[in-house]
């Protein structure tokens, strides 16, 4: 304690150490590391899954591109088939014209090509096998010319004569086979130059 008039003196403590000492439990809970293991692996998992799904939506936007891009150019090729389709339409309806004018003009109804083509080509060697019957009567009219011109002549009946054969007769028989050949049109065509030209005697009288 103190004395009076004395100076105060604290009480001397002792120095204790203390120990301290640090305990370490090792909590084991059963299943622990199994669970967090799985949780590593649920993990790894997602994270795969998030990779995959990065992939996917973009190969669906690729895809959604590529689509527009096709509607794009289908829009643009659809007025193109429509016109397509329309111009079939009309051929179709062209080919059925001129296949009832074949029909009305030959009189027959189911006529095959190649046959047209044959009266066709039929009719063009009448009509110039007449043209050339034509002309040498006009030569003949006109009376006799030089000699290059009768050679010319004279080749020009041969080459016509030809195909109708040699001998008066069978030139008879060739111009009655071409009046029967004669198809209603060039009738038509002989009756009207016929009536003009009797009708321009007339006038003459």
């Amino acid at each position: 304690s103190s004395t009076p008039g004395g100076l105060q003196h604290k009480p001397i403590r002792r120095l204790r150490r203390r120990l301290l000492q640090r305990l370490r439990m090792i909590v084991r809970v059963p299943g622990l590391i199994g669970s967090a293991k799985l949780f590593l692996e649920l993990a790894e998992k997602t994270a795969a899954l998030e990779v995959m799904t990065a992939k996917l939506s973009d190969q669906v936007l690729d895809a959604q591109s590529k689509l527009l891009d096709l509607t794009h150019e289908a829009s643009l090729l659809g007025p193109a088939e429509q016109r397509l389709k329309d111009s079939e339409a009309e051929l179709l309806k062209a080919k059925k014209r001129l296949q009832a004018m074949k029909t009305r003009v030959y009189g027959k109804q189911s006529t095959d090509s190649k046959n047209i083509d044959a009266i066709l080509h039929r009719d063009n060697n009448n009509h110039n096998n007449n043209n050339n019957n034509s002309n040498n009567n006009n030569n003949n009219s006109n009376g006799p010319t030089p000699s290059s011109d009768n050679n010319n002549n004279n080749d020009d009946v041969v080459t016509t004569t030809a195909t109708a054969g040699t001998g008066k007769e069978e030139e008879e028989e060739a111009d009655v086979s071409a009046e029967e050949k004669t198809t209603p049109s060039q009738n038509i065509e002989n009756q009207s130059s016929g009536d003009s030209g009797m009708m321009m005697m007339m006038g003459g009288r």
